[in-house]
């Protein structure tokens, strides 16, 4: 048979006891300190309730400060995108006319450009005309003259090799800037005569290429890329 334990606290206390609560209440003088407890704990609940609802309040004002900051900015840059389309709409056809101007200009530059370099061999040509009159040799005949792109052909008889020399010689000192290659230097066949010129015996071909001569070319590179 089992004997029941008996403690302070299960054992009846007198009104006399130190335990009783009589007792108790008289050491702490005849206060209780709950009901103070509960009050300052349901203060300390409602301060955090006002805390976190001025916290929610105030992050929805401020989200609902951004959105409409953001809607006001949409609107307004909605607006002057809408009204730069329609300045666009306004200029367009300025804009297509100078878009039509600037392709005509850049053809009408193509087109002069290319007729200037279709037309640059026989201005060459009048010019080596006009050279081929004004310097003459005795003893030198102009048979034919063929114009290419290149340059030109011209064939001609002379009455002996120092006389196409000295012709040959005279036209390039003439023209320095083009070429001239003397080919097929052959004895004339039949007895051509020329007033004052007496018998011609030669017939020889010159080929003159227009530009610049290849030394003169070099002395522009070598000016343009300057001292090594």
């Amino acid at each position: 048979m089992s004997v029941p334990t008996v403690t302070a606290a299960t054992m009846p206390h007198s009104p006399h006891s130190p335990h009783s609560p009589q007792a108790r209440r008289a050491w702490l003088g005849g206060f209780n300190l709950l009901p103070y407890r509960d009050r300052d704990t349901r203060a300390a609940r409602r301060r955090l309730a006002c805390r976190c609802g001025a916290a929610i309040l105030l992050g929805l004002t401020g989200a609902g400060a951004w959105v409409a900051g953001a809607t006001v900015m949409r609107a307004r840059i909605d607006a002057e995108r809408a009204a730069l389309e329609a300045q666009l709409r306004q200029r367009q056809p300025q804009l297509e006319a100078a878009t039509r101007a600037a392709r005509a200009s850049d053809a009408g530059r193509q087109l002069r450009s290319q007729a200037a370099r279709i037309a640059a061999p026989y201005r060459e040509a009048v010019d080596l005309l006009a050279l081929l009159a004004r310097v003459r040799e005795d003893g030198v005949r102009l048979d034919a003259l063929r114009v290419t792109p290149a340059g030109a052909l011209v064939d001609a008889h002379a009455v002996s090799y120092p006389a196409a020399a000295r012709w040959v010689a005279r036209i390039a000192r003439e023209r320095q800037r083009w070429t001239f290659d003397v080919d097929a230097l052959q004895p004339a066949s039949g007895e051509i005569r020329q007033p004052g010129a007496g018998r011609i015996t030669l017939r020889f071909s010159v080929r003159v290429r227009w530009g610049a001569r290849p030394d003169d070319a070099r002395k522009g590179r070598a000016a343009q890329e300057g001292p090594a």
